[in-house]
């Protein structure tokens, strides 16, 4: 288990730095894909609900340290992804091998169009009330394509760096 969580943590805080330096100027309609969220989801989608809520609290502490979003935000919508995801990869609703190819990106379409609504409402709590003021919904539709597109990829890195895979595909 250290090793899986010592695995997490070094993907969440590479996810973390890429999304600093390289994704944030990467724009689509004025909105950014909020990639350490998606991998709060990833390791839930594993069905370890301690370790995705713990990496998702930790990867957003660590973009909402570099960025200029209200501190913890990020946060409590990782401990919330991560939750959430794994109540579903619990029960093996995104199971990679024996589900639906279309199920995890399904999942993540979801999870990235409400996403960044959860975060302006944590924001709000904060009394941060200009976050997306003209672009929430790009954002949301933004981020829904983007999670549905790196939903597979993302949570078959989680299941290799969580020793998760079957032997016979490590």
């Amino acid at each position: 288990m250290i090793q899986a969580r010592a695995g997490a943590l070094v993907v969440a805080v590479v996810l973390v730095a890429l999304q600093v330096v390289v994704i944030s100027d990467w724009r689509i309609a004025g909105a950014v894909i909020v990639v350490p969220w998606m991998w709060a989801f990833a390791l839930g989608m594993t069905g370890q609900r301690s370790l995705a809520v713990a990496t998702g609290v930790v990867a957003g502490l660590l973009f909402d340290a570099y960025v200029a979003t209200p501190f913890g935000a990020s946060a409590i919508l990782g401990a919330l992804v991560g939750w959430s995801a794994s109540a579903l990869g619990q029960e093996g609703v995104g199971d990679l091998d024996s589900a639906n190819w279309w199920v995890t990106p399904g999942l993540g379409l979801v999870t990235g169009f409400t996403a960044p609504l959860v975060f302006v409402i944590a924001a709000m709590f904060e009394g941060r009330f200009h976050l997306y003021q003209n672009g929430l919904v790009p954002s949301m539709l933004v981020n829904a394509l983007g999670f549905a597109f790196l939903a597979r990829p993302l949570t078959r890195m989680a299941l290799l760096v969580t020793s998760r895979l079957p032997r016979e595909v490590r």
